[in-house]
């Protein structure tokens, strides 16, 4: 019975543990073009870090992880369907260590709308 106990104790704690490292990290920015215009070559540049997000047609979204290195927030760059190199920068604030979501409309040339569901992760 004692051994039982033991065992029990052990798989609890490893499935922490593996929930733990399973856990994603990171704010998922999600990248929505609502213009006329396609955006080309779209990267998400945090603090220390860019990421590539590719071609996005009017209508068109994709989501990506992003993890700063220290204090952030986020700079949108791509090509405009002119390809004049475009940088718009949106209005939040995260750090390493934060969760959550942050959705941005871009809509020819500006930031249109930003639902900021970033918040400061549990571990």
């Amino acid at each position: 019975m004692r051994r039982l106990r033991w065992i029990i104790l052990f798989v609890v704690i490893a499935s922490g543990v593996l929930a733990f490292l399973a856990w994603p990290r990171g704010v998922r920015a999600i990248i929505h073009n609502t213009g006329t215009t396609a955006m080309r070559d779209v990267r998400v540049n945090v603090t220390g870090r860019s990421y590539w997000v590719g071609d996005l047609g009017p209508g068109e979204s994709r989501a990506i992880r992003v993890k700063p290195i220290g204090e952030s927030h986020i700079v949108l760059s791509y090509a405009d369907g002119s390809e004049v190199a475009r940088r718009l920068t949106v209005d939040c604030y995260f750090e390493s260590g934060y969760s959550g979501s942050i959705a941005v409309e871009v809509a020819d040339g500006v930031v249109a709308n930003v639902d900021d569901r970033i918040r400061l992760a549990m571990w």
